[in-house]
């Protein structure tokens, strides 16, 4: 059975990717340790940080729309 990601606000996990690709993060893994060891990165999980798997569902489910913003 596959796992389910927890349900993150999508402006949350956006926030967090675009923050981790401006910044030369691009591994899901490392964005997801910023969480819990950068204060900006806290800031942007509003205090509920998404794990590694979330950000990829997200990416992978969006894959369309989020070609255009990161070219």
């Amino acid at each position: 059975m596959a796992r389910l990601p927890a349900a993150y606000h999508p402006e949350v996990l956006l926030t967090l990717l675009v923050y981790g690709y401006a910044s030369g993060t691009f591994s899901r893994r490392k964005i997801e340790r910023a969480t819990y060891d950068l204060p900006a990165a806290c800031y942007l999980a509003a205090g509920s940080p998404p794990d590694h798997y979330a950000l990829a569902s997200f990416c992978h489910r969006f894959v369309d729309e989020l070609a255009g913003l990161f070219l």
